[in-house]
């Protein structure tokens, strides 16, 4: 008898632990999809940003760290013909994805410009934790 109830001990035991890696298993599985969603983000406002070296020139997308998109009353996408316009419409489109519900909790972007090189920042929180990816690149013009 004793035999049994130290063998359902062990099998408890076993099972808890196997409950507890499918918990860390879940949460880093989370983890590993927002940080895929920052990067991928990032890696759309950069090829936005190729599209258009003018306004890239212009610094019309250097952007201050936010966590809501600008209001954006432009011609673009339809009728767009000025670059500085299609960059906010660009900021606007991309902050509207980074702050969208489901996306990334309290989602925040910045963009910094020192001459060629681009610094990108997405933040946002997970846990209690304030989480980050950021990517620098350089974009040389046309």
């Amino acid at each position: 008898m004793i035999e049994v109830l130290v063998a359902l001990l062990v099998l408890s035991l076993g099972l808890l632990g196997l409950a507890g890696l499918q918990t860390f298993s879940l949460r880093f599985n989370h983890q590993s999809y927002e940080r895929t969603q920052a990067t991928l983000l990032i890696d759309t406002m950069i090829d936005r940003m190729r599209a258009n070296p003018t306004g890239v020139a212009n610094g019309t997308y250097d952007l201050a760290l936010t966590g809501s998109a600008p209001g954006y009353s432009g011609s673009c996408p339809g009728a767009c013909t000025d670059y500085d316009d299609l960059a906010l419409y660009d900021i606007n489109q991309w902050l509207t994805v980074i702050t969208a519900p489901g996306m990334l909790s309290n989602g925040q972007a910045r963009i910094t410009t020192d001459g060629t090189r681009h610094t990108f920042t997405i933040t946002w929180w997970e846990n209690d934790l304030q989480m980050s990816q950021v990517m620098t690149v350089q974009l040389f013009p046309g």
